[in-house]
């Protein structure tokens, strides 16, 4: 495998607890520990679908921020945070807000757009929620316990530990979610428009899942090699304390069964990089996020506050614009005096 290669290198003012590329890769979108999400440039020339300076902060929340998201054509942007709070905006007008989820009643772990109007959801409360994002609306939900338990060897010695879910993907219809507190990965199957979680013939939702290796925890996750024909993608893995890697191919084939394979290892990391008790700050973030108490005081502070915070919001976006037009007229003045310049020099016939 080749070794991977640094493009760029950025110094960041503040701490960042998540990030995604915009749809076009040219831009990152960093959420700040503060609250805040702010746009930087790759290649030196920000996204188009947004409008801002480089390293602007161009929405916020009033608590720790926790994953920030774009639907798949770039229009919405999602966020959400310790709160309970999840925020659909617009991403040509960050400060106008389309909607809120608000359903989770602990801290949220991670959201994401299976499609341009719909958003997925996982929380401190053991709930995955399916959601109208423009709307705001909760269309189905999920309790996971019951379904865990179901795993055979998870949970057991789990059962003390608050629900953490690290990591949220959706392949097609399919949402994979990695399960810090039960050491597991599990798959929960969507309908085909996307607008409720599928059910057998008893009406329980399909999930199925594996577990890590024995004395394993669970680190993070993602999908590689989706091969849509055969209906089926690999899920890797990593697991402290010897940052190890492994793996399972999981089938999709049928509309109500989730099929995983047997492990096995996934020997990609150069063993030059492989770390005992490694140190990962996103974990970190979330575990101690989950600790949390139940606190809905940023929701009640925003909604009471929210016409003044768009207000600035606002104000601040329109000084950014009034900003790149007095720029944009200085380059065209001085480019007009240079014209003028060359002009003059040029001898009359």
């Amino acid at each position: 495998m080749p070794r991977p290669k640094v493009c760029t290198t950025r110094k960041l003012k503040k701490k960042v607890g998540c990030l995604t590329f915009t749809p076009d890769e040219r831009s990152l979108l960093l959420g700040e520990k503060s609250g805040y999400v702010i746009c930087v440039s790759i290649d030196g020339n920000n996204s188009g679908l947004f409008q801002v300076d480089d390293e602007d902060a161009f929405l916020g929340h009033l608590s720790l921020l926790i994953s920030v998201v774009l639907n798949k054509d770039g229009r919405l942007i999602g966020t959400c945070d310790r709160d309970e709070k999840i925020r659909i905006g617009r991403s040509s007008q960050p400060h106008v807000i389309e909607s809120f989820c608000l359903g989770h009643t602990k801290s949220i772990f991670d959201i994401a757009f299976p499609d341009d109007n719909h958003l997925i959801s996982v929380a401190g409360d053991g709930f995955i929620r399916l959601w109208n994002a423009l709307e705001g609306v909760e269309l189905d939900e999920i309790e996971l316990a019951p379904h865990l338990n179901k795993i055979q060897g998870c949970g057991t010695d789990n059962e003390t530990q608050d629900f953490l879910t690290s990591r949220l993907i959706i392949i097609g219809c399919t949402t994979v979610l990695g399960v810090r507190s039960h050491d597991c990965v599990i798959a929960v199957r969507l309908s085909n428009d996307f607008s409720v979680f599928v059910r057998d013939d008893s009406n329980d939702a399909v999930v199925s899942g594996v577990l890590c290796p024995k004395n394993e925890r669970f680190v993070d996750c993602c999908v590689i090699n989706h091969r849509i024909a055969e209906k089926d993608f690999e899920v890797v893995c990593m697991t402290e304390p010897l940052s190890r890697f492994v793996s399972w191919t999981f089938a999709y084939c049928k509309d109500s069964a989730l099929e995983w394979s047997q492990m096995k290892e996934w020997n990609a990391l150069p063993p030059e990089l492989k770390a005992e008790n490694g140190q990962f700050p996103r974990l970190q973030l979330l575990m101690e996020t989950g600790k949390s108490f139940v606190n809905m005081s940023g929701v009640n502070a925003y909604e009471k506050g929210k016409e003044e915070t768009h207000k600035r919001i606002k104000e601040r976006h329109q000084r950014h614009q009034a900003k790149r037009k007095r720029q944009k007229a200085a380059v065209e003045e001085k480019e007009g005096e240079e014209e003028e310049r060359e002009q003059e020099k040029t001898p009359i016939s």
